[in-house]
């Protein structure tokens, strides 16, 4: 949701401002404008399949059920032993002692999980 909110802000700047943005928030100007024509991109060619565009505006738990919908495969559940399953196969998986979430971990019982590593144990990278 922090990327949205990021992307939203620097799309709604003009050119200059958002070189001006992009350095006040350490960001890179340049990945940010590959993002908005990556996102123009995609629009048009939305809109040339005639699939009808709809904006969540506020309501992010719109974005999170999409995500959900799309990385289903890549969910995990949280077991009483602090450790977590994937859904699909059955596999435990540990947080990565690198991750944020090493130190606090999440209360929820749900994480998706964006890279595995495999080393004596099968990390999840959140």
């Amino acid at each position: 949701m922090t990327l949205l909110k990021i992307f939203r802000e620097f799309s709604s700047l003009s050119s200059k401002k958002s070189r001006d943005w992009c350095r006040e928030h350490q960001i890179n100007h340049r990945a940010m404008t590959k993002a908005v024509k990556i996102n123009e991109q995609l629009t048009r060619a939305a809109l040339s399949q005639e699939i009808k565009l709809k904006s969540c505006g506020e309501e992010f738990e719109l974005v999170l059920r999409s995500l959900v919908s799309g990385f289903f495969m890549n969910t995990a559940s949280k077991g009483l032993d602090g450790s977590y399953k994937v859904f699909t196969t059955g596999q435990k998986l540990t947080i990565h002692p690198s991750s944020v979430l090493f130190q606090s971990p999440p209360e929820t019982v749900r994480v998706f999980i964006f890279r595995f590593n495999y080393l004596s144990l099968i990390f999840l990278r959140p």
